[in-house]
C-alpha cells in the first residue's frame, strides 16, 4: 500500500501504562534534551563503538568535553545513554523498542521532539508518545495498521481515534491492548 499511515490517539489507562512500561524503552523529555545538547559527543562515541573511528580520539574528546564543561561524563555513560536527569511528573515520554531505537531518535536531524518522532528513521518499528498531562498516548509508529476515524483532537497534523474504526489508514496498537483499554474504560 502506498499510503503512509497516520498517527492515532488512545486514552491512557492502567493497562496501557503497564504494557508500555513492561514492553518498551522510554525517552523522557529531560533525557531527550540532555542528549540532544551533547549530540556531537554522542555521535562520536557511537562511531567509535561501531568501528568507524578509533576509540582513543573518542575518549580524548570526552575528556576534553569534561574539562571544558566541568562535567564528569564517562565514555561508557555516553555509549549506554545513561542519564541521571530526574523524571518530573507531567513530562512526556516517548517509548521505542530498544536502546538502538533510542539512539536513532536522538541522533536524527531534528531538535524539536515532535519532528524527531514523526520523521524518525524508517527502521524504528514502535514509537508511542505518552502525554500524562493530556491523559492520552499518540502512536507514531507501529507494525500494526488499520483503518480508523479522524480525531477531533486539535493538532497541526492528521490524527485518528485509535478506538474507532473509520476510513483513514493509521498506526494502531495491537488488538489485545485495544481490548485491555476497552475493559479499563468500561
Amino acid at each position: 500500500m502506498d499510503v503512509n499511515p497516520i498517527i492515532t490517539v488512545y486514552p491512557v489507562t492502567p493497562s496501557l501504562i503497564e504494557w508500555l512500561a513492561h514492553t518498551f524503552v522510554p525517552i523522557d523529555e529531560a533525557a531527550f534534551h540532555y542528549w540532544r545538547d551533547r549530540l556531537p559527543l554522542l555521535k562520536m562515541c557511537r562511531d567509535a563503538e561501531n568501528g568507524h573511528i578509533a576509540m582513543r580520539p573518542a575518549r580524548a574528546q570526552v575528556r576534553k568535553y569534561n574539562e571544558q564543561n566541568k562535567t564528569s561524563l564517562t565514555y561508557e555513560e555516553i555509549v549506554g545513554l545513561e542519564d541521571y536527569q530526574l523524571y518530573e511528573a507531567g513530562e512526556w515520554a516517548f517509548f521505542v523498542s530498544d536502546k538502538e531505537d533510542q539512539i536513532k531518535i536522538l541522533t536524527g536531524d531534528w531538535d524539536n521532539p515532535h519532528d524527531a518522532f514523526i520523521n524518525a528513521n524508517p527502521d524504528i518499528s514502535w514509537g508511542i508518545l505518552y502525554l500524562p498531562t493530556q491523559e492520552y498516548a499518540l502512536v507514531y509508529r507501529s507494525p500494526h495498521k488499520a483503518y480508523r476515524e479522524e480525531s477531533e483532537l486539535e493538532a497541526d497534523i492528521s490524527i485518528c481515534e485509535g478506538m474507532c474504526r473509520g476510513s483513514l489508514y493509521a498506526y494502531t496498537l495491537p488488538p489485545e491492548i485495544e481490548g485491555s483499554i476497552r475493559q479499563d474504560i468500561c
